[in-house]
């Protein structure tokens, strides 16, 4: 399996330099933040450095057409006109770099309000017949109404799961977080799944803690299962999905370079997993 990490999380550097370390130290895939990405491509100079740092791993990795971009953006509020109208420029403003460029490989939303189809709907029709992926995180979780249904069917797009806030959901949920319950929840959806963030809790906050952290696994029934899940993705014969590392090192003490080695660490141990599973 692919594996990304989510790079906002790494202030230390900007997000070209970020792009460039993370791919260079082992990750498959680079996730930016849309409140970052956007001022980035906003400005030409800037979009125009960070297209040539991907342009440049990719002739290193012989891949000259390889999409090693993805970025995770939030849907504004709906009710806050001036937040929307600004919204879908910037909308604009990444198809127009991706039109240049050609980096992006998955598009992905947070989705916290109600009332959003109109943006869902703009977003998807925009990228429509491009090589861009668009995906919102936690959609339509017991299947998709009418709405989302048809613009499915006339332009499809995808599921992308927060493993770590399903295991939260499932966990305060009779208290089982198991395969089983993973398994029931991946029953109930209808959008094809392209991406999955994973990081670790304790079943009850959503701490972005590392898959590793000593003081998640100490809690024996809450902590993300990330084995367990990766099973589940096996059996589902999703080997496709994209695992994006979304922990968050500096709020638990980690820092810079500190925070840097725990995102590397966390990248050693999927590999292994997903070796040992043979995904």
């Amino acid at each position: 399996m692919k594996v990304a990490i989510a790079g906002w999380h790494y202030d230390h550097r900007t997000v070209a330099e970020n792009a460039a370390y993370f791919l260079k130290n082992g990750y498959d895939y680079f996730s930016s933040v849309g409140f970052r990405f956007v001022p980035v491509i906003q400005n030409k100079t800037e979009g125009k450095h960070l297209a040539e740092v991907l342009d440049e791993i990719n002739a290193n990795a012989g891949e000259k057409d390889a999409r090693r971009l993805t970025v995770h953006y939030n849907l504004p509020d709906p009710a806050k006109t001036e937040d929307v109208e600004k919204f879908l420029a910037s909308i604009d403003d990444i198809y127009d770099w991706e039109q240049q460029y050609g980096h992006l490989h998955i598009l992905s939303f947070d989705v916290w309000y109600p009332g959003i189809f109109f943006m869902v709907k703009y977003i998807v029709e925009k990228f429509a017949g491009t090589k861009v992926h668009i995906a919102f995180e936690d959609y339509c979780l017991n299947g998709m109404d009418a709405d989302n249904a048809a613009l499915h069917k006339a332009h499809p797009f995808y599921e992308l799961i927060d493993a770590g806030h399903m295991n939260i959901r499932e966990y305060k949920n009779g208290g089982k977080n198991d395969y089983e319950s993973f398994s029931r929840a991946y029953d109930k959806l209808d959008l094809p799944v392209i991406e999955t963030h994973i990081h670790n809790n304790d079943g009850l906050k959503d701490w972005h803690r590392p898959i590793l952290d000593p003081e998640m696994l100490g809690n024996e029934k809450g902590h993300f299962d990330l084995e367990m899940y990766l099973n589940l993705l096996k059996d589902r014969k999703l080997n496709d999905v994209i695992l994006t590392v979304e922990i968050m090192p500096y709020l638990y003490g980690n820092p810079g370079v500190m925070g840097d080695a725990i995102a590397l660490h966390d990248l050693r141990y999927v590999r292994a997993l997903c070796k040992k599973l043979g995904i």
